[in-house]
């Protein structure tokens, strides 16, 4: 399954896109960690609590773009 996965860009799809990666480093409470951990469990939110908290923070930085709260493209 997973050669399938990483070579699916041969069969027509779109090669993966690097994307640059930066670490951050969060304190929260312990139920906001409860909270995450649960969100794993959907299956929707990744496999553990960083990742739980990685795509809620994407989606709503996402969301402040759509309102205009935010500028799309940033100048590095």
């Amino acid at each position: 399954f997973r050669r399938v996965l990483f070579r699916s860009y041969s069969l027509g799809m779109p090669a993966p896109r690097k994307i640059e990666t930066a670490e951050i480093k969060m304190v929260t409470t312990k139920m906001v960690r409860l909270y995450l951990e649960q969100l794993t469990l959907t299956g929707l939110y990744g496999k553990s609590y960083t990742e739980a908290a990685e795509r809620l923070l994407a989606r709503s930085i996402e969301e402040l773009i759509k309102e205009g709260r935010l500028k799309e493209k940033l100048v590095k």
